[in-house]
């Protein structure tokens, strides 16, 4: 375990910068999933690590900050194929939560939030598809933001949701993260200030009050400086949001699997940033149609219940409505499978 911590799965990986400027004497640690030149990312996943060969270039949020005069020291540990917010990791163990050791420290950018808090790191790198940058910092109590989506450049990462993944940092301090920021995405162009604060009732009122009571002061004072109103973000119930948000994350959880299979099987290196494209496979290795494929879906449903016309085109409802580039949403006799709890990135 290093230093204690086990944050890392490499710690003695180092890159120098390759320029000077705002983050020059910073050090910073990347989570498993951004690409290093001539290092193998295992996504917290052994298989992973024994199919996928070593990157060619870095990934761009990474060749940002050694523009910017950072130093990469060391690649820290992600829940496996990171899809989990507990931080725990079968393969490679779990990083010890400098700030509450008998408590986990938050997933799936464990790793690097441990690496932070325990001063190993200026700051870190992760990534936030469902809170994997922001529970994480949370639990170890560090400064952590997931940026609007496609901000960041996340080139060189590898995804597990591609309309949720999202490059992320955390800091121990608020004015690293804020030059950490300015680094990946640009300074401001000023006239950024907040004139107008619409507060959502409905996610209001599910905080804890032990959360939402300390808040209540500040957020009236917003109120009364801006133009504000109140809404409810979502009328059938944030339930249901999350209930779907789940459905499409485990779909592309997945679809990573079973595409990360397929190259397993094949045998050789899967691209270094990703996994082999399912075009690329043999045909004695597709899925085909006919008879054998009639065997395949009878041994399914020994009870005689084929999906049924009615039933194909509930499926190819999901999949018109599920935007360009995410997993399909599984059908329903496959949901049970994908209900878990956690979703991460």
């Amino acid at each position: 375990m290093q230093s204690g911590w086990n944050a890392y799965i490499k710690e003695d990986l180092i890159v120098e910068p390759t320029g000077s400027g705002l983050l020059s004497r910073l050090v910073f640690a990347v989570k498993d999933v951004f690409a290093i030149a001539g290092h193998t990312n295992s996504a917290g996943n052994p298989d992973w690590l024994d199919s996928h060969g070593p990157a060619e270039s870095h990934a761009e949020a990474v060749e940002l900050l050694l523009r910017q005069g950072a130093r990469v020291k060391g690649v820290t540990i992600t829940d496996e194929l990171m899809f989990s917010l507990n931080g725990e990791n079968h393969h490679y163990g779990t990083p010890v939560n400098p700030a509450a050791p008998g408590r986990i420290p938050g997933g799936s950018s464990s790793g690097s939030a441990v690496a932070v808090a325990a001063g190993l790191a200026d700051f870190a790198l992760g990534t936030d598809t469902g809170g994997s940058v922001r529970v994480p910092s949370s639990y170890c109590g560090l400064f952590g933001i997931r940026p609007t989506h496609g901000l960041a450049p996340i080139g060189g990462v590898i995804p597990l949701a591609a309309s949720y993944d999202t490059v992320g940092w955390m800091a121990r301090d608020a004015e690293t993260l804020r030059r950490v920021g300015e680094a990946l995405l640009g300074a401001e162009d000023g006239g950024g200030e907040f004139r107008r604060l619409i507060v959502a009732e409905d996610a209001w009122a599910i905080a804890e009050e032990s959360c939402r009571q300390p808040l209540a002061a500040s957020l009236a004072a917003l109120e009364r400086s801006m133009d504000s109103r109140r809404v409810t973000l979502a009328p059938k119930g944030l339930a249901a949001w999350a209930a779907t948000f789940r459905r499409m994350d485990c779909g592309a959880q997945a679809a990573l699997r079973s595409r990360h299979r397929r190259a397993v099987l094949l045998g050789g290196h899967a691209p270094a940033g990703g996994i082999r494209p399912c075009a690329a496979r043999p045909r004695e290795h597709s899925r085909g149609t006919g008879r054998a494929a009639r065997r395949r879906r009878a041994a399914r449903h020994p009870d005689g219940a084929v999906p049924g016309a009615a039933h194909r085109a509930e499926r190819r409802r999901d999949r018109a409505n599920a935007r360009e580039g995410d997993a399909v949403v599984v059908h329903r006799r496959s949901r049970r499978a994908a209900s878990g709890d956690d979703a991460g990135a």
